[in-house]
């Protein structure tokens, strides 16, 4: 039988199964006990409701090592926030499916939805549903998608710990006008 002309070399594939077993240990843990809230006491890898945080995510997927700079690539919409990290490879190309795939640089990208959406101020404590991992062009995102993907700083990065909260919005109590 001949191999099929856009399947993955075995070495890619391999490592795209390696991380689907990843993410299907976060997405049904295999621990013991009730499914019971963070909030409510209960372990965060075992929460029925989401995945975790932004800053559970590490911890939850042990292959999923975030890059730690500013400069990483990252874009967010109202409902995901989207990760690059690594050089582009070439190897990336066999498991995109896009009709000029070959003039693009392809590059691991995590995704991490959060159904409720994302809040307008991110913090590490945003509630994360999902997350997907696949290959993403940087350019593509830049030129084609710019409407729909706002380029942001990176959660995990120095940076964005550092950075100030945005100043609380007081609202005015209208204060009625009586004619004497």
């Amino acid at each position: 039988m001949p191999p099929r002309p856009n399947a993955p070399d075995a070495r890619l594939g391999s490592g795209l199964l390696f991380l689907q077993a990843a993410l299907i240990r976060v997405i049904a843990p295999q621990s013991a006990g009730p499914r019971r809230h963070p909030r409510e006491g209960g372990d965060p890898r075992n929460s029925p409701r989401m995945i975790g945080r932004l800053a559970w995510i590490p911890a939850l997927v042990p292959e999923f090592h975030p890059p730690n700079a500013a400069t990483s690539p990252t874009f967010r919409s109202n409902i995901w926030l989207l990760l690059f990290k690594g050089t582009p490879s070439a190897d990336a190309r066999a498991i995109v499916r896009q009709p000029n795939k070959e003039s693009l640089e392809w590059t691991l990208a995590f995704q991490m939805f959060s159904l409720q959406g994302l809040p307008e101020y991110l913090t590490l404590q945003t509630p994360i549903d999902r997350m997907e991992v696949g290959a993403q062009s940087v350019q593509l995102v830049r030129e084609r998608q710019r409407l729909t993907h706002e380029p942001t700083l990176n959660p995990y990065s120095q940076e964005f710990a550092r950075r100030l909260p945005p100043p609380s919005k007081i609202k005015k109590v209208p204060v009625p006008q009586y004619s004497e």
